[in-house]
């Protein structure tokens, strides 16, 4: 899909943004920062519209962040979980290999 115009309204401001997502991604993507625009003014009554649209983008920010950094610890889990089991198999392997003697090992 191409980028396209889309018009939206965020907390009473009308933007118009460039995409390339489709529908239910933007729509997706908009619920979750009404969502949070909506906790932050919630939670802090006081501030004011530019604030709390600040704060929403510093939370979701936040939340980018902290799951890039699960998914990189997990990558990296994985990928030492992976060297184990070739270590097995290569092990394994290497018993299947050797000469059947008769001698216990």
């Amino acid at each position: 899909m191409g980028s396209r115009s889309v018009k939206v309204e965020i907390a009473g401001l009308q933007l118009q943004l460039r995409t390339d997502a489709d529908d239910v991604r933007v729509s997706s993507v908009l619920s979750l920062v009404r969502e949070r625009v909506d906790q932050v003014r919630e939670a802090q009554s006081s501030l004011s519209l530019e604030r709390a649209l600040l704060m929403a983008a510093i939370t979701l920010a936040e939340e980018v962040v902290r799951t890039r950094d699960e998914r990189d610890a997990s990558r990296r889990a994985h990928a030492s979980l992976r060297r184990d089991v070739d270590e097995g198999l290569q092990q394994a392997l290497l018993l299947l290999d050797a000469p059947d003697d008769g001698v216990p090992r």
